[in-house]
């Protein structure tokens, strides 16, 4: 592994996990709620 193999690798990983972030984000909004909504009621539901 070469650094640039490094950096780009790194980068990709970095665009993934942005288009996560941003994918969740826009489903929360079309859906209407807030992901600190989502994440109290899976809480409730896992008890």
């Amino acid at each position: 592994m070469q650094r640039k193999d490094v950096i780009t690798a790194i980068i990709i990983f970095l665009g993934l996990s942005a288009a996560v972030m941003i994918g969740k984000w826009i489903a929360y909004k079309s859906a209407g709620v807030t992901p600190h909504e989502v994440y109290k009621k899976l809480n409730q539901t896992s008890q």
